[in-house]
């Protein structure tokens, strides 16, 4: 399996322009969102976009997406809306060699937060009272999805899902998907020694992976245009991540976004991409439960990475 090289995009201009431009890149998948609420509209601006990818040659993961003020996404009638578009855009579209999956929700715990609280698990166990909510609004849209596509699925999770409590569990959100995905910014993170940190995301990734039980995909990282870095340090900050996310055995990254990218971060991507790389088998450290984990946040967070540093220092070459 090649390791993906892509970019998340928003249609703002001319997209077989732009899709052409990324493609002669040799990027291999663009990430874009489509609003599940606009009904017929978003089928028919979904299709146009798939289109144009496969026209490319490039492929796609359409990402559902809503607005924020949307309200509790997880059950009821906005499930059911979810589910009749999943359904209309799995058989729109079935198994188009343009589509690398299907992603079930574009940041949705931000979008839509699940209800607080905690219920008791077991004698001295505890569980978020949204778990399973969250956990049956992951497993129905995915058989939807399933069911008239029969193509990959996964769901946009960030770092605030693995760095805050955001009442979800990776182990039951990605039991019925077919890889866990995972986006960050090193601005957003307590921990990053800096804008120019390779190793947080790399981090991030280890995360997910122990506490979803699946292959990862990085599906969101980079830093803003401006004061965080000149536009060579966020090329040679790209390569970098991009260095230890292979070696690491994750399955891809996509670079946030492609709206308004340097062109050395674009150059870099292009480096990288044409190296046609393989994805290699994970060897990762050993990880202690994600129960354990959100009981103690933040500390977790913090004196895992630290022991996340002192595992790859080692095995990272030293041109990395």
């Amino acid at each position: 399996m090649r390791f993906s090289i892509g970019v998340n995009y928003s249609p703002r201009g001319n997209v077989r322009e732009d899709f052409a431009h990324i493609a002669d890149l040799g990027l291999d998948t663009v990430r874009f969102f489509v609003r599940w609420d606009e009904g017929e509209r978003g089928l028919e601006q979904l299709e146009a976009i798939v289109h144009d990818a496969s026209a490319a040659g490039l492929q796609t993961i359409p990402a559902l997406a809503y607005a924020p003020a949307t309200g509790n996404v997880y059950s009821g009638a906005l499930l059911e809306a979810q589910a009749a578009f999943a359904q209309a855009a799995g058989e729109q579209l079935r198994a188009h060699p343009a589509i690398r999956a299907w992603d079930i929700g574009h940041a949705f715990s931000t979008a839509s937060p699940p209800a607080s609280g905690k219920v008791t698990s077991g004698e001295h166990a505890s569980e978020p009272a949204a778990e399973r909510t969250v956990a049956a609004w992951s497993k129905r849209l995915a058989s939807t999805f399933k069911t008239a596509s029969s193509l990959p699925i996964t769901a946009g999770t960030t770092s605030d899902d693995v760095t805050h409590d955001t009442n979800i569990r990776l182990a039951s959100l990605c039991a019925p998907l077919t890889f866990a995905s995972m986006q960050g910014s090193n601005v957003a993170l307590a921990f990053a020694r800096g804008p120019l940190d390779p190793e947080p995301l790399p981090f991030l990734a280890l995360l997910t992976a122990a506490f979803s039980f699946k292959p990862v995909m990085i599906t969101g990282f980079g830093n803003p245009a401006g004061p965080y870095a000149s536009e060579a340090e966020n090329a040679a900050y790209c390569t970098s991540v991009l260095e230890r996310l292979h070696a690491d055995g994750r399955l891809g990254a996509y670079w946030w976004s492609w709206t308004g990218i340097e062109a050395p971060v674009a150059a870099a991507l292009s480096a990288f991409a044409r190296q046609a790389r393989e994805v290699v088998k994970p060897n990762d450290m050993p990880m202690i439960s994600s129960t354990y984990y959100y009981r103690t946040l933040p500390l977790s967070t913090q004196t895992l990475f630290d022991a996340f540093l002192g595992f790859v220092e080692e095995r990272r070459p030293a041109s990395s």
